[in-house]
């Protein structure tokens, strides 16, 4: 008789399923139990190999309750530092075992029939797509059943969410190989002092994804995963344009040799289309002129330039979708399709209220529909575990008050936004205000004209509310023409590419601007 033929010696009443148990009766559900006690075997005979399965394979893969039980018993038996035999496993198991006879000759006959011919890895891998298999039976079935009942007058609703329901399954599955949500403190903690033992590696520097800009990077430890940011502004404080220096920052530092704080990022754009925030970027990396790139008044040496960047950018791994309106349960399709395809790290959104919730919460009023949209984006987040950031609009509140620094009741339509984020950041930009209460350039005094030079260029990222650290206020400096925001520069020379230079001057706020510092007005591009 061969090794798989003697397991199936094992008590039937051991064999019933632990799982679909409410199925079509009359099939049996695709399973191996001989292939389950093979492993169990293996693992008993050389506890070693425990270590190559653990995490890979769950106790609720195995088709028969008792393998499930026995394979959960070895591991807890391991983490507190036992042997897994025949014996402690007994022990181990004596006080919920409720099958017929005597649980040690259960074991035994496992492990007199366990062979090394087998290899632990392929074993596991059998006993996962079997499960996997089942569960999308279950899955199959569940849905014809539930497709059967919908009414007429809920079609439309019903229909989308239960697409995204069964979407959402499976990429749990893909991703994890289980549906099932609770659990213990183990892996929690085993994830926590990993975390801290990462950051006490780095000491102090970077842990999630940088946003290129180093103070901010010092601020937040990088974006986190799991994380919902949101960054809000009133129009033309630059919040696209800070959005994508985010992103760019973050694939680029994913090609360099380390890819520390590198991510992959998905862009998720409502508001341009995909060519309008290319040109950005590539108006950022190359330093040439927005507006030159738009009409084409460009000489030969910015032109060669931007044929270099487009060379190095061609790299990068920023994938834009730019759909308008773009429904959250689509967003949540396509941000699990990302993930698959290009592993991501970071997903921008821009922005928020011009997202769509579904035809319920949109009956229910705006409100509702955007703590829908803010909740999808907070859940997106989890479940793909890497920080989502969001762009979002300020209500027209900010604009009455003489302090027009952004404040979290300004976030508009919706409470549930800062309730669902664990990051909250401003945009704040004074000379733009400021600009707009003075007279002409020639009936300017002094004083005003002296103040508009300290303050031209400077932004404000103002984080309002974070979970994970203190609030305050990081400075920028503002590229307007390269819609770009770089580290806050103080009173230092800048050379035509805004690069520091080592001269300070009379002790005002010099920006990159990329040119001598205009003594009037300069023509800026609106920025969202």
């Amino acid at each position: 008789m061969s090794k798989m033929s003697q397991l199936q010696s094992i008590n039937p009443h051991l064999q019933m399923s632990g799982d679909l148990e409410n199925m079509t009766v009359g099939k049996e559900l695709p399973h191996s139990s001989e292939v389950e006690q093979a492993l169990i075997g293996l693992l008993m005979l050389n506890n070693d190999y425990y270590d190559e399965v653990e995490g890979e394979l769950l106790p609720e893969h195995f088709y028969v309750k008792f393998n499930g039980a026995v394979y959960a018993s070895i591991g807890q038996l391991l983490s507190k530092g036992f042997e897994a035999s025949p014996m402690t496993i007994r022990e181990n198991m004596k006080t919920s075992f409720d099958g017929d006879g005597d649980l040690a000759n259960h074991l035994a006959k496992i492990l007199e029939n366990a062979s090394n011919a087998f290899h632990v890895r392929d074993l596991a891998k059998i006993i996962k797509n079997y499960y996997l298999q089942r569960r999308l039976i279950e899955v199959g079935q569940n849905l014809a059943h539930d497709a059967q009942d919908i009414p007429a007058s809920e079609q439309a609703n019903k229909i989308e969410d239960m697409i995204a329901g069964v979407e959402q399954t499976l990429f749990a599955l893909v991703e994890n190989g289980s549906t099932v949500t609770y659990q213990d403190l183990k892996n929690p903690l085993k994830n926590v002092i990993d975390q801290i033992a990462e950051a006490k590696k780095n000491q102090g520097k970077l842990v999630g994804v940088t946003s290129g800009l180093s103070d901010i990077d010092k601020a937040l430890g990088g974006f986190h995963k799991d994380e919902l940011i949101i960054l809000a502004a009133r129009p033309s404080m630059g919040k696209t344009a800070i959005s994508i220096n985010f992103a760019q920052n973050a694939a680029t530092a994913l090609n360099r040799n380390d890819g520390h704080g590198g991510a992959a990022v998905g862009v998720f754009s409502m508001e341009m289309s995909a060519e309008q925030l290319t040109s950005r970027i590539i108006s950022a990396e190359a330093h040439v002129n927005s507006h030159k790139i738009t009409d084409g008044s460009l000489d030969d040496e910015e032109f060669t330039r931007i044929q270099a960047c487009a060379n190095t950018l061609a790299e990068t791994k920023i994938i834009i979708d730019d759909t308008p309106a773009l429904p959250i349960a689509a967003f949540r399709s396509r941000a699990r399709r990302m993930k698959r395809q290009y592993d991501i790290g970071l997903i921008v959104v821009d922005y928020l209220q011009l997202m769509r919730g579904s035809a319920h919460s949109a009956k229910q009023g705006r409100v509702q529909e955007i703590s829908e949209i803010s909740q999808g984006l907070k859940a997106v987040a989890r479940e793909l575990a890497i920080p989502v950031i969001a762009l979002s609009q300020l209500s027209r509140s900010v604009e009455s008050r003489d302090n027009k620094r952004p404040m979290l009741s300004d976030l508009r339509e919706s409470g549930s936004i800062e309730q669902d984020a664990d990051v909250v950041m401003f945009l704040y930009r004074e000379d733009y205000y400021f600009e707009k209460t003075l007279p002409p350039e020639v009936d300017r005094t002094e004083e005003q004209r002296t103040h508009l030079q300290k303050i031209k260029g400077k932004a404000e990222c103002i984080i309002s509310k974070n979970r994970k650290g203190p609030t305050t206020t990081v400075a920028l400096s503002f590229l307007p023409q390269f819609t770009l925001f770089k580290d806050y520069v103080p009173a230092a020379a800048v050379d035509q590419y805004g690069t520091q230079g080592a001269e300070a001057n009379s002790g005002g706020f010099v920006p990159n601007t990329g040119a001598p510092l205009p003594t009037g007005d300069i023509e800026e591009p609106p920025f969202s």
